[in-house]
């Protein structure tokens, strides 16, 4: 849930209840994706790329370094 609140903010989107409304958001993050990576550093060059069309561009920073962390303990 915090991965979808968090692009929902980047992305200036309207929040909603996911359990009652499908939520659109212009980008999805693939964890699974992001663990088969070798390294923190492509990881972030991946996600820097992903995220380029984010309204909210002063946050993609701090939330690249947020989940990196968060995937860490998966």
């Amino acid at each position: 849930m915090w991965l979808l609140e968090e692009l929902q903010k980047l992305y200036d989107l309207p929040k909603r209840d996911p359990a009652v409304e499908g939520i659109e958001c212009e980008v999805e993050v693939d964890i699974d994706d992001l663990l088969d990576m070798d390294d923190d550093r492509q990881r972030t060059l991946f996600l820097q790329k992903l995220l380029s069309s984010a309204k909210s561009k002063e946050n993609i920073k701090e939330f690249i370094e947020r989940l990196l962390e968060k995937i860490k303990t998966l």
